[in-house]
């Protein structure tokens, strides 16, 4: 057949409008749930490089560099885990 093939998704019949969309995902890539590359693929659009790092909301950073900029910005102090019963703040 050419390399041709007819793609049936049926999830397009459930589909939110394109506003809402992209609203949803912006907040799954700001939360670090889904990539760029994953929300294109869910467009139907094609990915490009880097577009595979998960990003996280602290100034919007790739989640793998989160524990080298928290040592920066606590002089590399221990930080208490702000689920505990700390603080939440450096240890001195």
């Amino acid at each position: 057949m050419g390399g041709q093939y007819v793609k049936m998704n049926l999830n397009n019949l459930l589909r939110p409008d394109a506003k809402t969309r992209w609203e949803i995902y912006r907040i799954a890539i700001t939360c670090g749930i889904l990539t760029h590359n994953q929300v294109l693929e869910l467009e139907d659009r094609n990915g490009f490089d880097d577009g595979e790092d998960h990003w996280i909301t602290q100034g919007f950073m790739k989640l793998d560099q989160a524990d080298e900029i928290l040592k920066l910005k606590t002089n590399g102090k221990k930080v208490t885990d702000p689920g505990s019963a700390g603080s939440g703040t450096p240890d001195a």
